[in-house]
């Protein structure tokens, strides 16, 4: 009798493990399903999710996503580090480029991104210094 509740304990244990993973899972797909995108591959080129590296930067703020949505005329930004999503904000886009600020543990920073293909490469600036960001755009499968 106890061994048969051992295993229905360990077995609603194992259940419950396998639904919050798969909760989760569920959750990450479907992060980015709030966010209107145009086609990514034409006109301007920004609109789209961005892997980046900061050089120089400390290692929690080294890299990350940047996601770069565009509703009618205006566009978002979304910065992703380990732990935190930074939104954006005095997003303006000419082109190609986009400049935007983020406010990181009280410091803003200006950033500075310009697209070419699936790349994008800039500098992000503040009374700290100013780091170079290059990235790749992230393609859906």
């Amino acid at each position: 009798m106890k061994n048969a509740l051992k295993k229905i304990a360990f077995g609603l244990l194992c259940l419950s493990f396998f639904s919050v993973n798969l909760i989760q899972a569920s959750s990450e797909q479907s992060k980015y399903s709030d966010i209107e995108f145009r086609n990514p591959l034409i006109a301007d080129g920004l609109v789209g999710i961005w892997k980046y590296t900061v050089v120089s930067a400390p290692l929690e703020y080294s890299s990350g996503v940047i996601v770069i949505s565009q509703k009618d005329k205006d566009y978002g930004v979304e910065v992703e580090l380990s732990g935190a999503t930074l939104k954006g904000y005095n997003v303006q886009v000419v082109g190609a480029k986009i400049t935007f600020d983020v406010n990181v543990e009280g410091t803003v920073f200006s950033v500075a991104l310009t697209a070419e293909g699936d790349s994008i490469s800039g500098e992000s600036s503040s009374y700290d210094g100013t780091y170079q960001i290059t990235g790749s755009r992230i393609t859906p499968k």
